[in-house]
């Protein structure tokens, strides 16, 4: 009975293992890092794993283990190379080198990440015959360890730069380059990019002002090829029947996928799995990168060279994003006039110092997704030296749970008592605070006929109106109104939105601002999908209405409109600021709106909706101040003196209320259109222009 008992159990796991799945890694973020920060591997079959080794090192703990992710520490002793995942089902190899960084740290003054070069002996250049003669003789050299930057200095870093030195940007790059329609160098898409059209001048002047130098040469050349004399900084071995062993079209930014596809360059760190031996990314690709040395002929072993002592040309190393994949080695030498800039140019920065110890930087924070949120809401935090956490607070309120703590990223639960205010990220090494608020919502839900994000607003009293001396007639006199709580919109009704009503009412779209917009250059009309969620303009009072009462909601009422805007602290705009008699404009902020500054005179254009979530109100709701203008519900009239609930405006009237400025105000003549408190009332109810829309509100139960 009992052999037959144990036969049975045999089968049965037998049968179990033979129908056991090997597991798959699909991405493993970050992927390099230094010893002891903690990764994420996502992937199918995760969560029978037995093992996890560093090229060959075993992980010392895994967490969080399920099907499809699993957590694991570098653990001490691991270098650069293969993660292997070992699990019932059978053992998958990642496709590409984890790079095990020797050391990290962030240069204050510009707040790059630099990684830790150490030194070594390395053949430099190539065999006769291999490559141009430039490149020989491949010789022997000897560095001293050096801190390189991760990334190539990007365009954001640039310009902080030339803002502290009051040094000039580079020229914009024109119709040869995709950035063309870009709005100039402070085009939020551009910051992560690198900077371009620089001369060997302009890097030089940037690098001391940081505090750091140009590579040398030979250093440019050991942190992208090592000691293992890469063909390409993620491998190959260059033969003379093979001089593009390793090419991997994927690793980096080139002409295939760059200049003949997007003529542009590519954010820096696009490609991680093309990051070289010590963690230095796009070495190859991207841009062209300026070195330190006048360009010369190599010379027999040598320690630390620096190249000689004048000359005609500075060299340039790396290739650029509209190169070739033959002009992309590690090896491979380019040199130029010092004052030489182009669309392929760019640079980054090493510097000569300490190396690594066990200290712990101060934190910084970098941005926060999203900046608003419900109770409970899992938000990612980016930025610097945060694998030593202690402490995240919400405006003084601590967070339930910190998970996914690594260097550069956490992920924290917002906790119940917490209020809309800065978030501050405490660590062994020091504290870093937000620079913007993030927006604790009271409630969210969907308006289940337009898909629209509804924000709870809750029941409360506030000053409606401006004080003596701040704003327009009609603001005065700030009077208390006490409101009931409501549900308004988190942004403007939308383009997209606005169809999906005309097609279910078979009401007409609005005409289309064609010619005096930029619009004009979108030849599918309302129905372009780049327009979709732009809000809707040209739409009338009427329009707006038609549109609440088929979505079952309602235009707000003026009262309603300006508290979800200013809240019970009276906030000048949205974001804040206090208005007096003395500084009306209290808080004004041109890149927290779209306004004529940063959308009109580039643009021409509204912005899609919600393109300034950091300038949320104290709600959570966005684009209240620029973008459009917005339809209340009330007929415009004076205000009263008296304390009002709820109030709905006069019964009859001329004249609709709008609310909130738009992209076509002069941010220097018109603060007040974007202030909470601004009544824009010449409006008759058939009126629709370029710069109208609206969006509604809802009594739906509390949350």
């Amino acid at each position: 009975m009992f052999k037959r008992l144990s036969l049975i159990l045999l089968l049965c796991l037998a049968g179990t293992l033979a129908g056991a799945i090997a597991p798959v890694i699909t991405t493993i973020a970050p992927t390099c890092a230094v010893v002891g920060t903690v990764i994420t591997i996502t992937g199918t079959n995760l969560d029978a794993t037995t093992a996890v080794t560093f090229n060959g090192i075993a992980a010392k703990i895994i967490t969080d283990n399920t099907a499809t992710a699993l957590k694991v520490t570098v653990p001490e002793g691991a270098t650069a190379g293969k993660l292997v995942i070992t699990a019932a089902g059978g053992t998958v190899t990642n496709s590409y080198d984890f790079i095990v960084l020797l050391g990290l740290k962030t240069n204050a003054k510009d707040n790059a990440e630099m990684v830790w070069v150490p030194g070594g002996t390395f053949t430099m250049g190539n065999a006769v015959g291999m490559a141009g003669k430039e490149e020989d003789p491949a010789h022997q050299v000897t560095l001293s360890g050096y801190w390189i930057y991760q990334n190539d200095v990007t365009v954001a870093q640039y310009r902080a730069f030339c803002t502290a030195t009051k040094y000039n940007l580079p020229t914009w790059p024109g119709d040869k380059f995709s950035w063309k329609g870009k709005t100039g160098w402070d085009d939020p898409a551009l910051q992560q990019h690198p900077i371009i059209n620089v001369s060997w001048a302009d890097a030089r002047a940037y690098a001391d002002w940081a505090g750091v130098s140009l590579p040398t040469e030979a250093q440019w050349e050991y942190a992208a090829c090592g000691s293992q004399g890469r063909n390409y900084p993620w491998g190959g071995t260059a033969t003379k029947d093979d001089r593009t062993n390793g090419w991997d079209e994927t690793r980096c930014a080139h002409w295939e996928n760059s200049g003949k596809v997007g003529k542009s360059t590519w954010p820096v760190g696009s490609f991680p799995a093309g990051a070289s031996w010590c963690g230095a990314q796009d070495m190859a690709g991207n841009v062209q990168q300026w070195c330190g040395d006048w360009y010369g002929a190599y010379i027999d072993a040598v320690a630390d060279p620096i190249g000689p002592a004048t000359g005609n040309f500075r060299v340039l190393r790396g290739g650029s994003w509209s190169n070739h994949s033959s002009y992309i080695h590690s090896v491979t030498r380019n040199y130029n006039c010092p004052d030489f800039y182009n669309f392929g140019v760019g640079f980054r920065c090493v510097e000569t110092g300490m190396a690594p110890k066990n200290t712990i930087n101060a934190p910084t924070v970098i941005s926060i997704i999203p900046s608003s949120g419900i109770v409970g809401t899992v938000i990612t935090i980016t930025g610097n030296n945060l694998d030593a956490v202690t402490a995240v607070t919400f405006n003084g309120i601590a967070v339930k749970t910190i998970t996914d703590n690594t260097a550069t990223m956490l992920k924290v639960t917002v906790p119940e008592g917490a209020t809309s205010g800065k978030l501050t990220v405490t660590t062994t090494g020091g504290t870093a605070m937000s620079v913007d608020d993030f927006i604790v919502m009271f409630g969210l839900k969907t308006n289940a006929k337009d898909n629209a994000e509804m924000l709870w607003v809750p029941g409360g009293t506030f000053t409606m109106g401006s004080v003596a001396g701040v704003g327009r007639d009609d603001e005065h006199p700030a009077h208390q109104v006490t409101l009931s709580g409501y549900w308004i919109y988190k942004n403007d009704v939308t383009v997209e939105q606005y169809r999906a009503f005309c097609a279910a009412t078979t009401r007409a779209l609005p005409m289309y601002p064609d010619g005096e917009y930029s619009w004009a250059e979108k030849r599918g009309g309302w129905a372009d999908p780049k327009l979709n969620q732009h809000p809707i303009v040209n739409v009338s009072w009427y329009d707006a209405k038609a549109y609440a009462d088929w979505a079952g909601v309602t235009l707000p009422s003026e009262a309603q409109w300006e508290y979800a805007a200013r809240g019970p602290q009276g906030n000048n705009y949205p974001w804040g600021g206090t208005a007096t008699a003395g500084d009306q404009n209290s808080g004004w902020d041109a890149t927290k709106c779209a306004n004529y500054t940063n959308t009109h005179y580039f643009s021409s254009s509204t912005k899609p909706v919600g393109s300034y979530a950091s300038s949320a109100s104290w709600c959570g709701a966005e684009d209240m101040a620029g973008n459009v203008y917005q339809w209340c519900g009330d007929w415009y009239s004076a205000y009263a003196a008296a304390a009002v609930t709820d109030p709905i405006g006069p019964a009859t009237g001329s004249n609709r209320v709008l609310r909130g400025g738009s992209w076509v105000n002069y941010n220097y003549y018109y603060y007040g259109n974007y202030r909470s408190a601004h009544r824009f009332h010449y409006s008759h109810p058939d009126v629709y222009k370029y710069d109208i829309g609206f969006r509604c509100v809802s009594f739906l139960p509390t949350p």
